[in-house]
Protein backbone atom coordinates (compact mmCIF):
# COMPACT_ATOMS: atom_id res chain seq x y z
CA UNK A 1 0.00 0.00 0.00
CA UNK A 2 1.64 3.20 -1.18
CA UNK A 3 0.23 5.58 1.43
CA UNK A 4 1.59 3.35 4.17
CA UNK A 5 5.07 3.42 2.66
CA UNK A 6 4.93 7.19 2.06
CA UNK A 7 3.57 7.82 5.54
CA UNK A 8 6.25 5.75 7.28
CA UNK A 9 8.98 7.19 5.03
CA UNK A 10 7.94 10.68 6.13
CA UNK A 11 8.24 9.66 9.78
CA UNK A 12 11.60 8.04 9.13
CA UNK A 13 12.86 11.41 7.93
CA UNK A 14 11.38 13.12 10.98
CA UNK A 15 13.02 10.53 13.26
CA UNK A 16 16.39 11.25 11.67
CA UNK A 17 15.99 15.02 12.07
CA UNK A 18 14.72 14.62 15.65
CA UNK A 19 17.70 12.44 16.49
CA UNK A 20 20.17 14.94 15.07
CA UNK A 21 18.51 17.84 16.88
CA UNK A 22 18.21 16.19 20.29
CA UNK A 23 21.09 13.73 20.35
CA UNK A 24 18.63 10.96 21.26
CA UNK A 25 18.43 7.67 19.43
CA UNK A 26 15.38 7.18 17.21
CA UNK A 27 13.93 4.65 14.80
CA UNK A 28 10.63 3.65 13.24
CA UNK A 29 9.22 0.17 13.89
CA UNK A 30 6.28 -1.56 12.27
CA UNK A 31 3.32 -3.01 14.17
CA UNK A 32 5.32 -6.16 14.93
CA UNK A 33 8.16 -4.20 16.55
CA UNK A 34 10.56 -4.77 13.65
CA UNK A 35 12.77 -1.80 12.72
CA UNK A 36 11.81 -0.42 9.32
CA UNK A 37 14.09 2.61 9.35
CA UNK A 38 17.72 3.12 10.06
CA UNK A 39 18.68 3.31 13.72
CA UNK A 40 19.61 6.96 14.12
CA UNK A 41 22.18 8.05 16.71
CA UNK A 42 22.21 4.74 18.61
CA UNK A 43 24.85 4.62 21.32
CA UNK A 44 27.69 2.11 21.05
CA UNK A 45 26.18 -0.18 23.71
CA UNK A 46 22.85 -0.49 21.91
CA UNK A 47 24.56 -0.86 18.54
CA UNK A 48 26.62 -3.72 19.94
CA UNK A 49 23.57 -5.34 21.54
CA UNK A 50 21.58 -5.18 18.31
CA UNK A 51 24.50 -6.62 16.32
CA UNK A 52 24.07 -9.90 18.23
CA UNK A 53 21.08 -11.94 17.05
CA UNK A 54 20.04 -13.06 20.55
CA UNK A 55 20.29 -9.61 22.11
CA UNK A 56 18.68 -7.98 19.07
CA UNK A 57 15.62 -10.19 19.59
CA UNK A 58 15.43 -9.05 23.22
CA UNK A 59 15.80 -5.41 22.16
CA UNK A 60 13.00 -5.87 19.62
CA UNK A 61 10.76 -7.34 22.33
CA UNK A 62 11.38 -4.24 24.44
CA UNK A 63 10.66 -2.00 21.44
CA UNK A 64 7.40 -3.82 20.82
CA UNK A 65 6.38 -3.74 24.49
CA UNK A 66 7.09 -0.02 24.78
CA UNK A 67 5.26 0.63 21.53
CA UNK A 68 2.10 -1.16 22.58
CA UNK A 69 2.14 0.44 26.03
CA UNK A 70 2.04 3.79 24.19
CA UNK A 71 -0.78 2.53 22.01
CA UNK A 72 -2.87 1.65 25.08
CA UNK A 73 -2.85 5.32 26.08
CA UNK A 74 -2.52 6.79 22.56
CA UNK A 75 0.26 9.04 23.78
CA UNK A 76 4.02 8.82 24.31
CA UNK A 77 5.07 6.26 26.90
CA UNK A 78 8.42 6.16 28.79
CA UNK A 79 9.74 2.79 29.95
CA UNK A 80 13.03 1.06 30.76
CA UNK A 81 14.45 -1.52 28.38
CA UNK A 82 15.87 -4.87 29.51
CA UNK A 83 19.28 -3.20 29.94
CA UNK A 84 17.92 -0.42 32.15
CA UNK A 85 17.99 2.39 29.60
CA UNK A 86 14.98 4.69 29.24
CA UNK A 87 13.13 4.54 25.95
CA UNK A 88 9.92 6.16 24.82
CA UNK A 89 7.49 5.41 22.08
CA UNK A 90 4.66 7.07 20.23
CA UNK A 91 2.16 5.33 17.94
CA UNK A 92 1.97 6.48 14.31
CA UNK A 93 -1.73 6.58 13.50
CA UNK A 94 -3.20 8.02 10.31
CA UNK A 95 -6.95 8.21 9.66
CA UNK A 96 -7.54 5.69 12.44
CA UNK A 97 -5.04 3.14 11.10
CA UNK A 98 -1.96 2.10 13.05
CA UNK A 99 1.10 2.06 10.81
CA UNK A 100 3.92 1.69 13.30
CA UNK A 101 5.72 3.49 16.10
CA UNK A 102 8.61 5.85 16.68
CA UNK A 103 10.97 4.58 19.37
CA UNK A 104 13.43 7.04 20.96
CA UNK A 105 15.73 7.28 23.89
CA UNK A 106 18.60 5.15 25.13
CA UNK A 107 19.08 7.45 28.09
Amino acid sequence: MKIKDDYLHCFSSIAEIFSRATGLAAMIVDVTGKAISDCYNFNSFCTLMRANETYRATCQKCDKYCAFEALKQVKPRILCCHSGLSIFSMPLIHEGNLYGFIICGQV
